[in-house]
């Protein structure tokens, strides 16, 4: 019996560890790419497939918590628990069908080998949500270690922005972004020139800012429950923020932006609700007087970024505008079962054959992403997950609704003014994690 619980403990202790350093290292975007995407002599990107290099982490971890979980079942049985239908089962089902659905629409889409692909990284992030929601990793460790990557990825993307330059490492995933190239990631004027927005280690400078909108609220969550007399960890927890904060303010994210300013609104709501006024409010008096230097040292970089009347900005918003009537075109196409998950641009491809290949983008809205790929059958398989949920968590009543409500708005202007959320890998990773944050500290942590 010893050795039993010896060896579940040290299995345990192992998990821990890999899905932790999944956590940490999940920004660095190595990648073995075993298809490369090619429309019309160009690059194709969502053609495009490989194997990141956090994937064979994230598995390892995943055949440890098969093993932990088995042991953890075994216990039960010795226990004479009978197997029932709970709710927290049906939830879990509903997640599993969700993803058997994304399957089965490799069959009608037009690429089934880039369907499969997508398919695959879904029931990836499936499964990381299921590990952090059901596994022995605690809030707090997983908290500290993907603080750990953000505070890396900040400063790299801080020194992006001040050097104007990036540089290429592939063992790291990294691509240089020349400011004068077309297709990089600029704030453009006549007036101000062309200014490199700060990609960390990310494909893109908004997957950046979404990536640090999710540390950055995992990093206020921690403060009320932190001990301030801590000489290690409070300072952490400080210099994390600012780095933070600094690094999303240089990715130049809209929708980053609106989201974090419901991050702050959420934590103030939180700590005066709960009555942690002091020295929580420190945390949000200094994050709001770097904003405000910031914003006023590069102000006209921000002016042209929030105005849109640079004609970059405007013909961003035009492309945007031009994307929402394609999504419509092809979702009456295939309104019921969709056009094939991450085939998005592959039919449309179909209906406009002459374009460049790196010109093919989904549509910058996740949820028409999913209504477009997936159909009225997959959009109402995924609404029951949000269903089971509720029932599930039948103390939800008792819940500080604002609080929830709050929470659930954070990842919104995410969801709404990008697609990165559902088209790529570090997006629905991001997209997991996010989802095992709220289930797992909103029903202990924020209750009425």
């Amino acid at each position: 019996m010893e050795k039993k619980i010896t060896l579940l403990f040290n299995l345990e202790k192992v998990l821990e560890y890999s899905l932790g350093l999944f956590l940490f290292l999940l920004p660095w975007q190595t990648i073995w790419i075993y298809r490369e995407g090619i429309l019309n002599g160009s690059k194709w990107q969502y053609g495009t497939l490989g194997i990141y290099g956090t994937e064979f982490l994230l598995w390892v971890s995943i055949i440890l918590f098969i093993f932990w979980f088995y042991k953890k079942w075994q216990e039960r049985l010795v226990k004479n628990e009978k197997f029932k239908f709970t709710k927290d089962r049906i939830f879990i089902l509903s997640f599993l069908t969700f993803v058997l659905y994304v399957y089965l629409s490799s069959l009608w889409a037009v690429d089934g080998e880039v369907a499969m692909g997508h398919a695959f990284h879904i029931l990836e992030a499936s499964l990381l949500f299921i590990m952090l929601y059901l596994g022995p990793l605690q809030f707090k460790q997983a908290s500290y270690w993907l603080i750990g990557g953000a505070v890396i990825q900040s400063v790299l993307g801080i020194w992006q922005f001040f050097s104007q330059s990036t540089f290429e490492f592939k063992w790291l995933g990294m691509v240089a972004h020349e400011t004068w190239e077309g297709g990089t990631s600029v704030i453009s004027s006549s007036e101000i020139g062309r200014w490199l927005r700060a990609y960390g280690s990310f494909s893109h400078p908004n997957v950046f800012g979404g990536y640090l909108v999710l540390t950055i609220l995992a990093t206020l969550i921690l403060t009320p429950f932190s001990n301030h007399k801590n000489k290690i960890g409070h300072p952490f927890l400080v210099i994390a923020l600012l780095l933070q904060f600094t690094a999303l303010v240089f990715t130049f994210s809209r929708s980053a932006w609106i989201a974090v300013a419901l991050v702050l609104l959420f934590y103030i709501y939180i700590i005066i609700s709960r009555g942690k006024k002091i020295p929580c409010l420190s945390y949000f008096s200094a994050i709001l007087i770097l904003w405000i230097f910031l914003i006023m040292i590069f102000f006209p970089l921000v002016r042209v970024r929030v105005g849109g009347e640079a004609p970059l900005e405007v013909r961003s918003t035009n492309e945007r505008l031009v994307g929402y009537e394609e999504s419509l075109v092809l979702f009456r196409t295939h309104p019921w079962f969709g056009v094939g998950v991450g085939n998005y641009t592959a039919v449309l491809h179909e209906y406009n054959p002459n374009l460049s290949g790196w010109l093919y983008q989904p549509v910058h809205n996740a949820m028409i992403l999913v209504l477009v790929e997936l159909g009225i059958v997959g959009f109402l398989i995924t609404s029951i997950i949000f269903i089971t949920y509720y029932l599930m968590h039948s103390m939800i009543r008792h819940m500080d609704l604002v609080a929830g409500l709050l929470f659930i708005g954070i990842i919104i202007p995410l969801l709404f003014l990008d697609h990165y959320l559902f088209s790529s890998y570090t997006g629905l990773m991001v997209w997991a994690i996010f989802w095992s944050i709220f289930l797992t500290v909103y029903p202990i942590s924020f209750r009425d």
